[in-house]
Order: C-alpha cells, then structure tokens, then sequence
C-alpha cells in the first residue's frame, strides 16, 4: 500500500509542477467558489435544492473552503458521500484536480490515508467491472495492485477517499443500481469509503435521496468582483491590458455575463491577450473569434515558424479548409439528431477525408476527441 500511495501522490504533485504548461494556466483556487447546501433535516441531506421544489426557507447556502468540504462540528456526523454540483464549466473538474494536489503535498484531506482520483468520463474508467480492473489503470506493478485491492477489500475503504468526477458524463447504464461504478460509490464494494461525486444537477438530483448522501456542495459562478480580481491576476504583468478589458466588460454586459462561467472568463481572457483591438461585441463576434483563435493558436504550436495570421473563416490556411468544413457539417449534424457525440461515436467511414488528415486534426484542436 505505502508504495501505491507513493506512486498516485507522485501522479498528483506531477500535475501540479506542470500547471504552468496546462490551459487555464491560473490557479485553480482563483477559479472556484463554493456554497453549502444545507436543508433541515435530522440526518443528512434529502432535501433537494430550491430548483428541484424545495422552499427557500428550507435551505440555507453558506460559503465553504474547498479544504473545508468533510468538516463538520464535533456534535454532527461525519460526512461520508458528497456531491459537487455545478454547471460546465464553472470549476467542478479544476476542484477535483486541486483537491488530489492538495492531499498529495500534506496541506488539506489529510484525514484520508489514500486519495483516488477517477475522471469517470475516461472509457477506461467507466467500463471497469471491478477493483481490480479499475486498479489497471491506477499503478502498472500486478503484485502492487493485487496486494492493493486486497488490503482495501480487507479494510472496507476505511480512510479512503474516492474522487469521481462527472457523475453527469457516464453512460445511462453505469448510473443504475447495478453498475459497478454505482455499488463503488453508493454500495457495498466499499461501503467506508468516504466519496466526492461532481455532476451536473440534472444528472445527480436523483442521488439526493441515497440515504449515505450527507452533503451537498455547489460550484457557482462569478460575481463581477471576481471577474475583476481573475482578470487582474491572470494580467499582473500588464495592469493596463488588465484595466482596459474590465472597462470594456463593464460597457458590455453581455460579454460580462459569460464571464460568470470560470471557464469562459479564462477563455475571454486567453483572447484578450492576442488581441490589440476592441472586445468583440455581440456572443456570435465572440464565439467566432474565439474559435479562429484556437486554430490559430494550434497552428503556431504544431507550426512554430509558420507566419501565420487567422482573422477570419476564409483566411484558415488553405490545407485546413477541407478539415474544418467537414467538421463543421459532423457537427451540424449532430446537431440535428440533439446529442452529444463521444469519443466513440466518431465514425471514419462516414468522414473518410477526416481520417487521413490527423495533422489538420491537431491544428483544429481535436486531437484530444477523436481516436485514430
């Protein structure tokens, strides 16, 4: 076990080291907030949020710290299965990513003597049908993960804690009663086991009434004066780049309540820093340059001597062209038959020209959405 655990706090402090090289590229800590959801219940929680019908009289948000998320005071129970809800893009995944650092360098969860991270958007992840088939993808040693999974089998998941996240992006099938991600979580494969679950609300409002959910906690948005101070962080070295795009936001509310979402206030401001003229104005000026910004940015980092400008559609180079516009009609076409397609839903046969163009791929920013 105390090599296993070596071996995941090394995973976790790597990522950390490589931040600087990840995108958003501030901290994670500058990216969430988070509020309490507490109802007036004996035990646990069971209420449901407002939204879902309960009375606002009923429940009570109050600000927490993300170190703070298993605290509770020495009268109450301790907090076993929590769930993180929160829209896209509001911090859920950056939440989890901070939470493993954190235990990893000793300074928050320092009560769990294993930490496990499971993105469950991973194929690898979700498809596992036990333990040991999970514990594949989490060390690379047999005899390491054999004598792992039998000291945690032994133990019951005492001291462990289960990351999961994105409860919302798993399979209808994985989110029954009788999955193996579902007894994980929820069930007898360790039923001590403390459990962190993000989702979307939609997808966890069901999960409200497992009567082992004792909290609940959600990522919400940025106010103006947090947009403000993240613009001001992420262009410390340029305070008047900094001055100029709040005055713009503050003129344009509009673009301003994007930036509510973390995410698109880091990508607002990704676009900021190539840009030596006004905010676009309206969302669809924003979308598209947004957009001819990540090729753009691709191009350069596959083609680092190319001198290459891209402000508009007709000016991507013209070895991209036929890529982008298959990709376009792809997904338009999804569009119409109202799903999300996954990593393997991508058919070849239907976009032959796709397949032979990986490097275009690349440039257009899909090299992480597409197997080969």
């Amino acid at each position: 076990m105390d090599k296993f655990i070596t071996s995941i706090c090394q995973k976790y402090i790597e990522r950390l080291l490589n931040r600087q090289k990840q995108w958003p590229p501030v901290r994670g800590d500058r990216l969430i907030n988070l509020q309490l959801v507490e109802a007036e219940k004996e035990e646990g929680f069971r209420a449901g949020l407002p939204q879902h019908g309960a009375p606002d009289d009923k429940v009570k948000r109050t600000p927490i710290l993300h170190g703070d998320l298993f605290k509770v005071e020495e009268s109450k129970k301790p907090v076993k299965k929590l769930i993180v809800e929160g829209n896209a893009g509001i911090g859920k995944t950056t939440l989890c990513t901070m939470l493993a650092e954190g235990w990893a360098e000793g300074k928050i969860l320092t009560q769990f003597n294993c930490v496990l991270l499971l993105p469950l958007r991973e194929n690898r992840v979700s498809s596992a049908t036990s333990l040991a088939e999970l514990f594949k993808l989490l060390h690379a040693n047999e005899r390491i993960r054999q004598s792992v999974v039998e000291e945690l089998e032994e133990r019951e998941g005492k001291s462990v804690l289960i990351i999961a996240d994105g409860w919302d992006e798993l399979s209808e099938d994985n989110q029954l009663e009788t999955s193996f991600l579902y007894d994980l979580l929820f069930g007898d494969v360790l039923p001590f086991a403390s459990v962190l679950l993000t989702s979307r609300p939609s997808a966890s409002a069901p999960l409200h009434d497992l009567p082992s959910v004792n909290r609940l906690v959600e990522v919400v948005g940025f106010n103006e004066e947090n947009i403000k101070q993240y613009i001001e962080s992420e262009f410390e070295q340029f305070p008047e780049k900094a001055s100029s795009l709040i005055k713009q936001l503050e003129n344009n509310p509009v673009i301003q309540s994007v930036c509510s979402v973390p995410l698109n206030c880091a990508i607002v401001c990704n676009l900021w820093h190539t840009l030596d003229q006004e905010l676009p104005r309206t969302l669809t000026e924003l979308y598209t340059q947004i957009i001819l910004n990540i090729i753009l940015r691709n191009v350069k980092k596959k083609f680092p001597d190319c001198p290459i400008s891209c402000n508009s559609f007709d000016k991507i180079p013209n070895d991209l062209q036929n890529t982008f516009w298959l990709m376009c009609e792809f997904a338009y076409e999804c569009l119409l038959l109202d799903q999300l397609v996954s990593q393997k839903m991508i058919c070849p046969f239907a976009y032959p020209n796709l397949v032979t163009s990986c490097c275009a791929l690349v440039c257009c920013s899909l090299h992480d959405h597409f197997y080969l």
